[in-house]
Order: C-alpha cells, then sequence, then structure tokens
C-alpha cells in the first residue's frame, strides 16, 4: 500500500467532501492501484488553502487508463475510510 497526497481545487474539494464526486483524473506518471490510500491538499490561485478535505483519508478502489481516458492520464476511484 503506498500513501499519495492529491492536490485539488476548492470546487473539487467540495464535491468530494459531500459526496457527489467519488473519482479524479490525474497523470498516469504514478502508479496508483488499488487499496492505496489518498489525502488531497486544497489550492486556490495556485497556493495551498485550509479546507476540511484536509482531515480525511481515502482508499483507491478503481483505476485505469483504457480508453476513452486521454493518454497520459488515469481515472482513479476511491471511497473514504475513517
Amino acid at each position: 500500500m503506498t500513501q499519495y497526497v492529491l492536490k485539488t481545487s476548492i470546487e473539487e474539494a467540495d464535491a468530494i467532501v459531500n459526496g457527489d464526486k467519488s473519482f479524479v483524473f490525474r497523470d498516469d506518471r504514478y502508479h496508483y492501484g488499488f487499496g492505496d490510500e489518498i489525502t488531497f491538499q486544497a489550492y486556490k490561485n495556485g497556493s495551498m488553502t485550509r479546507h476540511k478535505i484536509e482531515g480525511m483519508k481515502f482508499r483507491v478502489t478503481y483505476t485505469s487508463a483504457d480508453a476513452p481516458v486521454e493518454k497520459g492520464f488515469k481515472i482513479i476511484g476511491f471511497k473514504r475510510i475513517a
């Protein structure tokens, strides 16, 4: 299991926290895999900002770089964990 910190926008962080979004698209140079843990750091205008998503952890439940995902990117599905 690997732990990752992903940068996110305030809008995306809000959607994740509210349970409206359970996936993200990210560069595929990292080898995100099933069971890995991710946390998010919110950014606004290029600078880190405080957001309630910081205290939350998520577990990767799905990854794919197959079409129709754009080449060089991967979809990462996740669920919140305690």
